[in-house]
C-alpha cells in the first residue's frame, strides 16, 4: 500500500511538473539523456544520500541541482555531484547542458519519521564500583553504552560504574532508523585507607609487631564509621580508626571503612610477627676519642645503629641532635646512664653506655727561680712552685705528689707540668727554665755516658747509681757542694756489669757535684737534692 501510494505521488509530481514545462528536452530526439543514480529513495530523518548525475550525449555535460518540490536548504552540489539532505519528502531536479543541449532527470525522498528511544536506569547516584542496569524502550533493538564504551545489548544490561559518567542507548526501529537516549549518573568517591603500625610509640617501617606483644594498628582517620575483623586478637574497641592487635603469627587485620557520602569500602593490613631479639639497636661512639670519661666539658659523638627509629635519654645529656637523631653529641653535666630505645624488626630494644663526668685538677703556676731578666747557670737548681689539688703531677718526665720542684738544665728549656685526677683527666701548663750558657761548671747531661760509664740521680729516693760495662778499679767517688766543700768520699771498684748505689738523703737541699776518678778518667756530675 506504502510503495503504490509513493508511486501514484510521484506519478503525480512528474505529470504536473511536465506540464508546467519542468521536464525539457532540446535538440532532435526529444527523450531526455540524463539520470540520477542514487543508493535509496527512503531514508531517516538526519540521514543524508550522495548522488551523482551522467549524461549520454557525446559532448561533455554540466549539470545544475535544485530543489524542485520540498524545503530548501537541503541540497549541496558539485557539478555531477551532490547531497540530499531532507527534513521533509522532497523532490530534486537535475539539468545537464551538453553543448546547448538541456536535459533534466528528478529524484523524489521519502523521508522516514523516527519514533523516539527510552532510557531507564536503576540508579543515578551510586558509590564508586557499583553496578547499575540500563533498559530501554520505544524501538526494535537496542545497543548500551558507559561513555564511549560498548556495554552489549538486548532489552537490559548492568555496568559498574567507576567515575561521574552518562550512560546512553542507541534504539533501532522497523524501518531501521536509529533515535539515541542519555543519562548522566553520579558516583561518590570511595574511602581510602592507608596502615601504620607504632609498637610502644614506634613506627614499624615494615609493619613488623613483635610476638604475643600488643602494637597499634592505625587507619586513616576522618571517615565516619570503621568496622575492623581478624582471626587474631583486637584488643579492645573495633570500631576507631585505631585499634590495638595482638598476635603470635602472622595474620590479617581487615577494616571496612564508611564515607560520609555512605559508601563503604573494605581493606586489610597483613601484620608480620618477630621474635624479641637480644639487642637490635646500639650505641656506637664515634670520633678520635672513645673513653667514656668525660674531662671538663668534653663531648663525645654517638651514632644509634641497626633499628629504624630511636629515643635517646636524658634529653637533658644531648649537645647536639634531638632525642630522635640516629647522630647525637653527648655533653652531661653529671655521672649519666645514656638509654637508646629504638624499634628494630618490630621490637622495642634497648642499649647504655655509662659516661662519667669528672672535673679537671687544678693547677696553677706560683713562682720560680729563674726568669728571663734573671737566668741560672748551666746546672743551677731552678725551683719550681705551684699548686694543684692532685696528688699526681708529672714534672717534665718525673712523676711526683709535690707542689714544689727543684729542676736543672744546661740550657733554657721549656717543658710542660701536667697535673692529673684519679680519672687521668689532666689540666697542663707551660714552663721555662731560663739558664744563661756563659757561667756555671761544665757538666754533663742529667744521664750521661763516658767511657762505659753511667751515673743517675733519681730524685725521689736521693739515691745516685753508679754502673760500669767495664771494669773501673782504685777509683774515687767524691760529693762537693757549690762552694767547693767536700761532703762525701769514698774508693770504689766495679767489676763489668756492675752496679753501685749511693744514698744522699741525709744530704740538706741543694745542688752537688758528683765526682768519680780514677788514674785513666775523671767524671762529673752534678745533682740537685730536694
Amino acid at each position: 500500500m506504502k510503495h503504490s501510494l509513493l508511486k501514484a505521488l510521484k506519478s503525480s509530481l512528474l505529470s504536473g511538473l511536465v506540464l508546467a514545462g519542468l521536464l525539457i528536452s532540446s535538440g532532435v530526439n526529444a527523450q531526455s539523456s540524463v539520470t540520477i543514480s542514487i543508493s535509496a529513495d527512503t531514508i531517516c530523518a538526519g540521514d543524508s544520500l550522495k548522488v551523482f548525475a551522467t549524461s549520454s550525449r557525446v559532448s561533455g555535460a554540466t549539470y545544475t541541482w535544485s530543489v524542485a518540490v520540498g524545503p530548501s536548504g537541503s541540497l549541496t552540489s558539485t557539478n555531477d555531484t551532490a547531497v540530499f539532505n531532507p527534513t521533509a519528502s522532497t523532490l530534486y531536479r537535475v539539468i545537464s547542458d551538453s553543448a546547448g543541449f538541456k536535459d533534466t532527470a528528478l529524484s523524489f525522498i521519502q523521508i522516514y519519521t523516527n519514533q523516539p528511544v527510552g532510557l531507564t536506569i536503576s540508579k543515578d547516584t551510586v558509590c564508586m564500583r557499583d553496578q547499575i542496569t540500563l533498559k530501554g524502550s520505544g524501538a526494535l533493538t537496542y545497543s548500551y553504552f558507559k561513555g564511549s564504551i560498548a556495554s552489549g545489548g538486548g532489552d537490559s544490561v548492568n555496568v559498574i560504574i567507576t567515575k561521574n559518567d552518562s550512560v546512553s542507548v542507541i534504539g533501532t526501529d522497523v524501518n531501521g532508523c536509529k533515535m539515541t537516549a542519555f543519562k548522566k549518573v553520579i558516583a561518590k568517591e570511595l574511602p581510602t585507607v592507608s596502615f601504620k603500625v607504632y609498637v610502644q610509640g614506634f613506627l614499624s617501617r615494615n609493619k613488623d609487631a613483635c610476638a604475643t606483644q600488643n602494637f597499634t594498628l592505625k587507619a586513616t582517620p576522618g571517615y565516619s564509621a570503621y568496622n575492623w575483623s581478624s582471626s587474631s586478637q583486637i584488643v579492645g574497641s573495633n570500631t576507631d580508626s585505631t585499634i590495638t592487635g595482638n598476635t603470635a603469627i602472622a595474620a590479617n587485620y581487615a577494616v571496612t571503612a564508611t564515607g560520609d557520602n555512605g559508601c563503604s569500602k573494605a581493606f586489610n593490613q597483613l601484620i608480620r610477627t618477630t621474635q624479641q631479639p637480644a639487642k637490635g639497636v646500639t650505641i656506637n661512639l664515634v670520633g678520635g676519642n672513645l673513653d667514656t670519661v668525660l674531662c671538663g666539658g668534653e663531648v663525645r659523638r654517638a651514632n644509634a645503629n641497626t633499628g629504624d627509629f630511636y629515643t635517646w635519654s636524658p634529653a637533658s645529656a644531648i649537645d647536639s641532635g634531638s632525642i630522635t637523631s640516629t647522630k647525637v653529641r653527648l655533653k652531661p653535666v653529671v655521672d649519666e646512664t645514656i638509654i637508646l630505645t629504638g624499634i628494630f624488626a618490630g621490637c622495642i630494644t634497648r642499649d647504655t653506655i655509662i659516661l662519667r663526668v669528672s672535673q679537671l685538677p687544678t693547677l696553677t703556676f706560683v713562682s720560680q727561680t729563674s726568669s728571663a731578666a734573671q737566668p741560672l747557670c748551666e746546672g743551677d737548681g731552678d725551683t719550681i712552685k705551684v699548686n694543684s689539688n692532685s696528688s699526681r703531677i708529672l714534672w717534665n718526665t718525673v712523676s711526683s705528689s709535690r707542689t714544689t720542684k727543684t729542676v736543672a738544665f744546661k740550657q733554657t728549656t721549656t717543658f710542660d707540668i701536667i697535673a692529673f685526677n684519679a680519672l687521668d683527666c689532666a689540666t697542663k701548663i707551660t714552663v721555662t727554665s731560663h739558664v744563661d750558657t756563659s757561667c756555671g761548671i761544665k757538666i754533663s747531661t742529667e744521664e750521661f755516658e763516658q767511657q762505659n760509664l753511667n751515673a743517675f740521680y733519681n730524685a725521689e729516693n736521693n739515691k745516685m747509681i753508679l754502673s760500669t760495662s767495664t771494669e773501673l778499679v782504685n777509683a774515687s767517688v767524691v760529693v762537693f757542694d757549690l762552694s767547693g766543700n767536700e761532703i762525701f768520699n769514698n774508693s770504689v771498684e766495679l767489676v763489668p756489669n756492675a752496679r753501685m748505689e749511693f744514698d744522699f738523703s741525709s744530704l740538706s737541699n741543694g745542688a752537688y757535684l758528683f765526682r768519680v776518678f780514677n788514674s785513666d778518667s775523671d767524671f762529673t756530675k752534678k745533682f740537685i737534692k730536694h
